[in-house]
């Protein structure tokens, strides 16, 4: 529920984005949230467009030595051109001391390990910090080729690294990683009792990023072997994945492992959730009021032996929206992404960045037009055809501000910065939704990024441009023309976005300028009206606002719909 407590007296929210638990924000459709976690090492669906069946294996690949023994690959595909090592211990497996704690050395084993199979996933299993690599059959060590690091989505409570298949970007010349990292209650969590007895040299409550860290080394260490360039990596990640990717770029302990990096509907502005008690419980007052529920209490070393004793089921279920994701420890997270890159602490790297046309897909509003009689003057570009779709209006609205507006912040700081950054949205809809879809929901690009369309050539041909541009940009740092029109570097002076639309790719300059002008100046109204349940927009805090100065001028309300800039391209969302 949208509460006034959640801002600040001066009118400026900072309510962390609370992708992170419950119905409205699940990454898996209908049979993969809530209710029973998948069995260990299932495929469990994943969102935009059902991942395939689980094939069987065509035959065993090579054999690579990686840190802690040996892994044999396999073949899926008919020609076996391409191989993939699946199941890799990237750390121990977080159990019993190793509960709530950095990730710790893998433990060796001296079998050749099958890697025909997937790990267990973390909503299954606590034993589950493994990684799959798919590598072209003919790569081999100093072949030097780029590297892809998917982090997945999934509210910070789902997901897995198995549901996304790493073939497509290996088809193009890249080695593709997947990783599992700790979701809901074992992935973010502080407690009285971890913070007095953690290492000196450990931070706390962020074990879900510690994952992805711990897993990033691993590259380090070991992509070479497998054809792959360690020093040419790009991160790419959607929703919690995308929010991940953004965080990763402003932390010191992530300098120099990774190049680039693709955020995927990663609501930009995020201050992170706070460890004491501000305007909201702290992470350690909900961590205490757990264990408490639990009967266990107080900060003695005790406490902490009982609760890393619980049964892993104890830590599943019950998590409100708002107590995972990543949370401000002062050592590992010392501030939210608004603020690093308001500041120019981010990483000063290559980023691409973007949305779709329906991101509000994940927070329906019951009475549109009560709500949309509550909006003053909105700008004409919020109903370009004039239809007074109260419900399509509206969910323009929202998809501005939790994704479009925060977008062209990020991105517009990040040039600033001196840094290069490329923007997109997706508007493409499949021609049999085109009549009666919102736009393109959240989370629903990935069937263009993994190459899950249809036979349909439409859909066909906007994966295939997908792909061609994403594998692009993590060779050179620029999507360049590889799905057909050449995708220009973000600037002040034309703030160009590669639209994904009905009629292929296509420029567009100053994208909704004066819809993400009008979402920002109206921030509070729009978080007000918002159905009960729905989580509060992640507003700049004021450390961020001080550092980004006086806010950049709106544009000119003609500019709102965005101006084409070659090529022809849908309305969109």
């Amino acid at each position: 529920m949208i509460r006034k407590d959640l801002f600040t007296a001066a009118g400026v929210a900072v309510v962390t984005l609370a992708l992170v638990a419950g119905s409205a924000w699940s990454q898996q459709p209908a049979g993969g949230r809530g209710g029973q976690a998948p069995a260990a090492g299932a495929q469990a669906p994943a969102r935009g467009g059902q991942a395939p069946a689980a094939p069987q294996p065509t035959g065993k690949a090579e054999i690579i030595q990686v840190t802690g023994g040996k892994v044999e690959g396999a073949y899926f595909t008919a020609d076996k051109d391409i191989a993939s090592f699946r199941g890799i211990p990237f750390a121990a497996p977080p159990l019993g001391d190793f509960r709530w704690r950095a990730p710790q050395p893998v433990k060796p084993w001296t079998d050749v390990r099958d890697g025909s199979k997937y790990g267990a996933t973390c909503q299954a299993s606590e034993d589950c910090l493994y990684l799959n690599v798919w590598k072209p059959a003919g790569a081999k060590a100093g072949d030097k080729l780029p590297v892809m690091f998917w982090i997945y989505g999934g509210s910070f409570t789902s997901g897995a690294g198995s549901l996304y298949d790493g073939t497509p970007y290996a088809k193009t010349g890249v080695v593709y990683v997947s990783i599992n990292y700790r979701l809901g209650r074992s992935g973010w969590f502080t407690h009285p009792a971890l913070d007095k007895a953690k290492p000196a040299d450990e931070s706390v409550g962020n074990y879900g990023l510690m994952d992805d860290i711990a897993a990033l080394r691993w590259v380090q260490a070991n992509i070479e072997k497998f054809g792959g360039n360690k020093n040419n990596v790009t991160i790419f990640g959607e929703s919690a994945g995308g929010i991940s990717v953004n965080y990763l770029m402003t932390l010191d302990a992530t300098k120099g492992l990774f190049h680039k990096a693709i955020s995927e509907s990663g609501f930009g502005i995020n201050p992170g959730l706070s460890m004491k008690d501000t305007d909201r419980p702290g992470t350690d007052k909900v961590g205490a009021d757990w264990s408490a529920s639990k009967g266990i209490t107080g900060d003695t070393p005790e406490a902490l032996a009982r609760m890393r004793a619980l049964p892993w089921s104890d830590l599943q279920g019950g998590t409100p929206i708002g107590s995972s994701g990543p949370i401000i420890d002062g050592v590992l997270v010392k501030r939210g992404t608004d603020e690093a890159f308001a500041k120019g602490l981010e990483h000063k790297i290559p980023y691409m960045l973007g949305g779709n046309s329906y991101e509000a897909s994940l927070f329906p509003t019951a009475n549109a037009p009560a709500r949309l009689a509550k909006f003053p003057n909105l700008p004409a570009s919020y109903d370009p055809d004039n239809t007074r779709d109260a419900a399509r209006i509206v969910n323009r609205v929202v998809t501005d501000y939790f994704i479009g507006s925060n977008d062209r912040q990020l991105a517009r700081d990040h040039t600033k910065n001196g840094a290069t950054a490329y923007r997109y949205y997706y508007s493409y809809l499949p021609p049999a939704q085109r009549a009666t879809a919102q736009g393109l929901g959240h989370g629903s690009e990935i069937a263009y990024v993994f190459a899950r369309a249809t036979a349909d050539p439409q859909d066909l041909a906007t994966s295939q441009a997908t792909v061609a541009y994403w594998s692009s940009f993590a060779k050179y740092g620029n999507p360049g023309a590889a799905g057909g029109v050449l995708w220009p570097k973000y600037d002040a002076a034309s703030e160009p976005v590669l639209e994904f639309s009905v009629n292929g790719p296509v420029v567009r300059n100053h994208l909704f300028d004066a819809r993400y002008d009008w979402a920002i100046a109206n921030r509070t109204l729009i978080a007000s009206t918002a159905d009960p349940g729905v989580p509060g927009a992640p507003y700049a805090p004021p450390a961020a606002a001080a550092a980004r100065g006086a806010v950049q001028p709106a544009n000119a309300a003609g500019r709102g719909g965005g101006t084409p800039a070659g090529g022809r391209g849908g309305r969109g969302g």
